[in-house]
């Protein structure tokens, strides 16, 4: 393992920042975080993920802030996400030492290459006629698994919620709106987790959480004033993107 000089530290919040501005702006993201200290910082990966959690408890403050501000939470859709979220946020903290994340990872790539190509295709006519198809039940239990599977793998909730949303017929800005929202409960209850039953290394969340919390706030900004096709595109490219690096973890971790 590096030894956490604040150089070292630097770097972090500054890789951190960078990843904080995709976040923002596509809502994904957090997922390259995990593995760069790992296999870059040569960190044990239960080291990582729970302060990475800690720090996106943080960030996900931000981020709803930015995005709240401008309208863009659908509240009455966010609420039942964030109730199933909770409870399976706090379980998947407690059992991420037990749990091999190989099987999650292998659907979160499927999940991310199959909605990044979809978002690819020509908008169709009735984009978002989906967000009213899903009822309340459902999203809490959406909701619930979203939550245990970020909290397991430490990606913080977008990642998960994103490309099952746009699978949905969400509309982009909704979905990415709606993933800023989920990281209420997931981050904390996570972390809280983390606290009750393992350990959180604070030195190595602090610039985890400044460097994200600074980098979505920017990413924000961009992603109200870019137009939706614009948007999707980037979407589109950030879930494959993801989707490639998660899958090249699979195989060569």
């Amino acid at each position: 393992m590096i030894e956490l000089t604040i150089w070292v530290l630097s770097a972090y919040a500054i890789f951190a920042f960078l990843i904080g501005v995709v976040i923002g702006i596509v809502g994904i993201g957090g997922v390259i975080l995990i593995p760069f200290l790992v296999y870059i910082g040569g960190i044990d990966i239960h080291t990582v993920i729970p302060a990475c959690m800690a720090g996106f408890a943080v960030s996900g403050l931000f981020a709803v802030y930015s995005y709240a501000r401008q309208g863009s939470i659908r509240w009455d859709k966010a609420k039942y996400l964030i109730v199933g979220a909770a409870p399976g946020a706090y379980f998947g903290s407690i059992t991420v030492w037990e749990v091999s994340s190989i099987v999650l990872e292998v659907v979160v790539a499927i999940l991310v290459f199959v909605s990044g190509f979809n978002t690819l295709r020509k908008v169709p006519e009735n984009v978002g006629d989906g967000i009213d198809q899903v009822s309340g039940a459902r999203l809490v239990v959406l909701g619930l698994l979203v939550g245990y599977g970020s909290s397991v793998s430490g990606t913080g909730g977008p990642l998960l919620l994103v490309p099952t949303l746009l699978l949905l017929n969400y509309p982009v800005l909704t979905t990415i709106g709606l993933s800023m929202a989920i990281q209420l409960p997931i981050a904390p209850f996570a972390t809280l987790g983390h606290v009750l039953h393992g350990t959180i290394n604070w030195e190595l969340a602090a610039p985890i959480a400044v460097g994200v919390s600074s980098g979505v706030l920017i990413g924000a900004l961009i992603a109200h004033r870019v137009s939706s096709e614009t948007l999707r595109k980037w979407a589109a490219a950030a879930l494959i993107i993801c989707g490639v690096f998660v899958t090249t973890q699979i195989f060569f971790d």
